[in-house]
């Protein structure tokens, strides 16, 4: 099987995602800021497949909320966050020949919460769709 990083060849901008610990483990994940907003992908690997031979749903929550955290992160490097809630809503397997990618959406934004949304696809089709919350316990001006 050709590797799939290799039908990419027009984006040359995708970036890993450094962070040590848990990522680590299911990763990597990249993310790339393209002219429709911050994207994420990550090739689905064996580890990442469940008894079923699709991706595992875990998989994909905590894809989710490492992307659409990071998306709410991204500029505020001194920010320090903290997910409140975070649910996924399943439409379709996820297949294990190729990149799954996420599109996020930064929906609204107070001084202490931030809310999030965004698409998980596998070939251009949704496969599960995703909505969180996320606590500002720490920002730039204090």
């Amino acid at each position: 099987m050709t590797d799939p990083r290799s039908r990419d060849t027009l984006e040359k901008n995708w970036q890993p995602i450094a962070r040590p610990g848990f990522n680590e483990l299911i990763g990597p994940i990249e993310f790339c800021d393209g002219p429709d907003g911050i994207r994420f992908r990550f090739l689905a690997e064996a580890k990442h497949r469940n008894s079923r031979g699709v991706v595992h749903g875990g998989m994909l929550m905590s894809f989710a909320d490492t992307a659409l955290g990071t998306t709410i992160r991204k500029g505020r490097a001194s920010r320090v966050q903290a997910t409140v809630q975070l649910e996924l809503h399943f439409v379709r397997p996820a297949p294990m020949d190729g990149f799954i990618e996420m599109h996020c959406r930064i929906v609204r934004e107070t001084r202490n919460l931030a809310f999030a949304d965004g698409d998980i696809l596998a070939d251009g089709k949704i496969v599960a769709t995703a909505r969180g919350v996320w606590k500002v316990l720490a920002s730039e001006s204090g």
